[in-house]
């Protein structure tokens, strides 16, 4: 005689956190395999359901039980996602006095990619080229809406100065004249 169990009752979480702003709560979603159907959910929060929505921030523990009264246990850790954090950085300076060649790039951490740009000259991407002198600003938004900015100033170079000066001979037929060549600014 050949007694024959059940596939072992297992379950595969998923889970959706908070947004930024809380404006979208999280979900857990409670996929089982094996065991006997029907199943039974019994969530810490009290719902009943494989699925649960419109949760806050915290620990969510789900009890499954099968036709059998075997039981499994799993939970589901609704977080809330940071905002975007953007680090400006200066890629390249400006070479010279009133040049378009300055570079910047806007290094994202935390959000859900992908990211969306917006520069205040119009550029759509992370990283912006040709630029002069002036006040630089984005708007990052994450895949769930949730926006920072964040701005930084690009320097211009002081222009470039020549500095002469000039030492008359003393006497006609001296050798004691002197021209001097100095400068300043520029990079």
């Amino acid at each position: 005689v050949t007694l024959d169990a059940p596939p072992q009752l297992t379950i595969q979480m998923e889970s959706s956190n908070v947004n930024c702003t809380g404006a979208i709560l999280g979900s857990a979603l409670a996929n089982v395999a094996g065991g006997l159907p029907s199943y039974a959910y019994s969530w810490s929060s009290g719902e009943t359901t494989a699925e649960i929505n419109n949760l806050d921030t915290g620990i969510y523990v789900l009890t499954i039980t099968d036709i059998n009264l075997c039981q499994i246990t799993d939970t589901a850790i609704i977080q809330q996602n940071s905002t975007v954090q953007i680090d400006i950085q200066i890629v390249e300076n400006i070479s010279c006095h009133q040049g378009l060649d300055g570079v910047l790039f806007a290094a994202i951490s935390e959000g859900i990619p992908p990211y969306n740009y917006q520069w205040n000259n119009g550029a759509r991407t992370e990283t912006i080229t040709g630029l002069q002198r002036g006040s630089y600003m984005v708007t990052v938004t994450d895949r769930d809406g949730c926006t920072n900015n964040q701005s930084i100033d690009l320097p211009d170079p002081d222009p470039l100065r020549a500095a002469i000066s000039v030492t008359d001979v003393t006497c006609f037929g001296f050798n004691n004249g002197m021209i001097d060549f100095g400068a300043s600014g520029g990079t």
